[in-house]
């Protein structure tokens, strides 16, 4: 696992600070070298959680790949990771997972809390990108609160 840890993320930090210009190749690299291996050992009978799994993957290298490409494509990074949080969510609805509300609730309430003090703070950031980041927090938090349910 270490050596698959190596492979993928270190290119992605080098490019990050040694070769700017290939940090937007390299960046997808780690979840589309996890996607291969997941897709590779997965195996459930239901095709639907494959192919949630498989558009997960996608939607997740997409945003990567936007983010690593400049600020201007922020909004457009954070829509695909969105849509990645609810394709996860989507899983533990059809695996059938409980969420535990004393989970979700303090998890609801501090992420909120934070993104609200990023969000007074940051005057430049247009109304539609704080918007963007209030409902991504909660997508992420949904899934975070079935994750630790599990």
């Amino acid at each position: 696992m270490i050596l698959i840890y190596l492979i993928t993320v270190f290119p992605a930090l080098l490019t990050l600070f040694l070769f700017k210009k290939l940090h937007p190749i390299f960046k997808p690299t780690p979840i589309l070298i996890l996607s291969a291996f997941s897709l590779m050992f997965f195996f459930d009978t239901r095709e639907s959680i494959f192919l949630i799994i498989t558009f997960l993957f996608i939607t997740s290298a997409t945003g990567d790949i936007l983010l690593a490409n400049g600020y201007n494509r922020f909004i457009y990074g954070l829509l695909f990771f969105l849509t990645t949080h609810i394709l996860f969510i989507s899983i533990f609805l059809i695996l059938k997972t409980q969420i535990n509300i004393l989970i979700l609730i303090p998890l609801l309430i501090s992420n909120l809390a934070i993104i609200t003090f990023i969000n007074t703070k940051s005057a430049s950031q247009k109304t539609a990108s704080k918007i963007m980041t209030i409902i991504y927090t909660v997508a992420i938090t949904i899934m975070a609160a079935f994750s630790l349910s599990t």
